[in-house]
């Protein structure tokens, strides 16, 4: 034990071994009532939380909460969130489903990959993941064609140099002039 440390080692050691997998992963998630989503607060990956379930393992903290609260989820099926939020872990607002279901939930809410029918995509602010709106966009080309800098526009939206450009030279937010 340091001189300023206050904690022997062996207590805090012991006392992280005396949790449960269930209490470790309770003090992640921001509890509220039941119609409201329960956010995970810890490691997050393209916005669903992740948990190490042992030394070689993460899981999905969506499916985690399902398991404890509802039951085991046969093979081959997923956990949906019936409220779209990936972060929500609120056993009230999964459900399960086919992988079929899951698939053309998602892509009938415009979150799929790359490859998808632009019928099908929502675009610009309609879309889940985007940061900028139609008039940051408009904004950044006018600041840009007078001579802005990517770098400068990067700093003041709250985004990538690669997101600026991507704007400016159109190879994102196409359907705007």
């Amino acid at each position: 034990m340091r001189s300023d440390d206050t904690t022997p080692a062996r207590f805090v050691s012991s006392h992280t071994r005396s949790r449960t997998f269930e209490q470790r992963f309770w003090e992640k998630v921001d509890r509220r009532t039941d119609g409201e989503c329960w956010e995970w607060l810890a490691s997050k990956n393209d916005g669903y939380g992740h948990l190490r379930v042992d030394r070689q393992h993460m899981e999905k903290a969506h499916r985690i909460s399902y398991r404890l609260n509802v039951g085991p989820i046969p093979p081959g099926m997923a956990v949906m969130h019936r409220c779209d939020n990936p972060a929500c872990v609120n056993p009230r607002h999964l459900e399960l489903g086919t992988l079929a279901e899951n698939n053309h939930d998602r892509n009938a809410k415009g979150r799929q990959a790359k490859g998808a029918r632009l019928s099908e995509v929502k675009r610009g602010e309609l879309h889940g993941a985007a940061v900028l709106t139609e008039c940051d966009v408009l904004a950044i080309r006018a600041r840009h064609d007078v001579g802005a800098r990517n770098r400068d526009l990067a700093a003041e939206y709250g985004v990538e140099q690669s997101t600026i450009s991507a704007v400016v030279r159109r190879r994102s937010w196409k359907h705007l002039p």
